[in-house]
């Protein structure tokens, strides 16, 4: 429990002037990201900057993809 409470106000003391200064300026304590639930009109709507959106996919389909042969192989030499 002292560990979080630690935890709670290191960041608050590290992170809350930043992020009090990000709402005051763009309506978004978090600019740019997570505009979905903001709604700042200062970035972009087309732009996803989901944290969620950048999780790496499982090991295994990463080193299997390769192997799957659907992507196209690589010039051998360059091309002009």
């Amino acid at each position: 429990m002292v560990a979080g409470v630690g935890i709670t106000l290191a960041f608050a003391l590290t992170a809350g002037p930043w992020m009090a200064l990000m709402f005051e300026r763009y309506g978004n304590p978090l600019f740019p990201y997570f505009n979905d639930v903001f709604r700042s009109p200062w970035a972009d709507p087309e732009q996803n900057l989901h944290p969620i959106a950048r999780v790496p996919r499982p090991l295994p389909e990463n080193v299997l993809e390769p192997l799957a042969g659907d992507a196209p192989a690589p010039p051998l030499r360059p091309t002009r």
